[in-house]
């Protein structure tokens, strides 16, 4: 079963409960959009045994003009989306798996399901929209942490929310893919295993 680490969102205690965990926000790192295994894990792996040795992140992403925008909006977007819905969004901090091996954030719980909400520059909000309406499925860069996120969490669905002020939004619902959760376990347990042997590595050369 799932547990909730109920720490707000990018403060100290949630950043810390992240720290050398396989999170959500980096499930491409883990599997392509398929399911393929992504050539990127052991890297990943790397890194994460960095952060869990330092205690820390050793590479923290400063943010930039767009992703600021994106935190500033977020409040904004999800009121549109409890209107649209005619639902409740609860916020939270993080889901870890029962063993704690495994994290991912939402932005919101709603009832059974969770809610991703993505402030993307103008361009790429209209290039998400083009893409659902040529495929009528979530553009392909967003479909591994939402995944995970399902995967971590159990839940039965998370609602993709692509949110600009100045155009028409975008909601589209994603449910439980098994074969992409397969290859998720899959890739999950090596990139977990591979990260213990560099840290232990690490510590053997301090």
């Amino acid at each position: 079963m799932p547990k909730l680490i109920d720490h707000p969102q990018y403060s100290t205690e949630w950043w810390a409960a992240r720290n050398g965990k396989p999170s959500a926000s980096n499930a491409k790192k883990l599997i392509t959009s398929t399911g393929a295994k992504s050539k990127s894990m052991e890297g990943y792996s790397s890194f994460l045994a960095g952060c869990l040795y330092a205690n820390k992140d050793i590479d923290p992403f400063e943010g930039n003009k767009f992703t600021d925008r994106g935190t500033d909006t977020e409040d904004e977007a999800r009121k549109y989306y409890q209107f649209m819905m005619n639902v409740e969004v609860e916020e939270i901090g993080s889901f870890t798996d029962d063993l704690g091996q495994y994290i991912a954030s939402p932005d919101g719980v709603v009832g059974s399901g969770l809610l991703e909400i993505k402030v993307l520059k103008p361009e790429n909000h209209i290039n998400a929209i083009i893409y659902y309406s040529k495929n009528k499925k979530p553009p392909p860069l967003y479909v591994p942490q939402c995944q995970m996120s399902l995967f971590v969490s159990e839940k039965e669905f998370i609602d993709l929310e692509f949110y600009n002020p100045d155009l028409p939004q975008l909601i589209i619902r994603i449910h439980p893919d098994k074969k992409i959760h397969d290859s998720l376990n899959e890739q999950l347990k090596s990139c977990v295993a591979q990260r213990n042997i560099t840290l232990k590595l690490l510590k053997e050369l301090a």
